[in-house]
């Protein structure tokens, strides 16, 4: 079956690339350091879901608003809660959600008499250190572990 994708097709030719593994010790030790904690990681993404689900929550409940819809980086949507878990998923782990975010609905920024800044300030911060940064460190210190 493999082959006859393979007579069709010929981008799938690129697979084959793959097989360099099972020729390369130092390939086949960087894949087993990888899947040796195959549970952990799967567990820690679980973990990094549900830390982004709950900035979708605090983004639906105060930010909504704020996500435009005629953003340079893409359109941001929050009408419904899954459509703030997928713009948090998406521009949040490729962008820090808080750089794409403008802080008025209007574009401009507020003054400094605005309530919510200091709110908004602490959530984009803490997004920040908490994904970004925590996140990405427990899974690297799992997969070089």
């Amino acid at each position: 079956m493999f082959h006859l994708v393979l007579a069709f097709r010929g981008y799938f030719y690129c697979i084959c690339l793959l097989f360099i593994i099972a020729t390369n010790d130092i390939l086949q030790r960087v894949l087993k350091a990888v899947t040796k904690n195959g549970t952990s990681l799967i567990w820690v993404g679980i973990l990094g879901l549900i830390v982004l689900f709950i900035y979708a929550v605090l983004s639906f409940a105060t930010l909504h608003n704020k996500f435009v819809t005629d953003n340079d980086d893409g359109p941001l949507y929050c009408d419904t809660l899954t459509q703030c878990m997928y713009s948090v998923l998406r521009y949040g782990l490729i962008d820090n959600i808080g750089l794409i975010l403008p802080l008025s609905s209007d574009g401009e920024a507020p003054g400094y008499s605005s309530n919510l800044q200091p709110v908004r300030l602490i959530y984009d911060i803490s997004f920040f250190i908490i994904v970004t940064t925590i996140g990405l460190n427990i899974v690297f210190g799992i997969i070089v572990d």
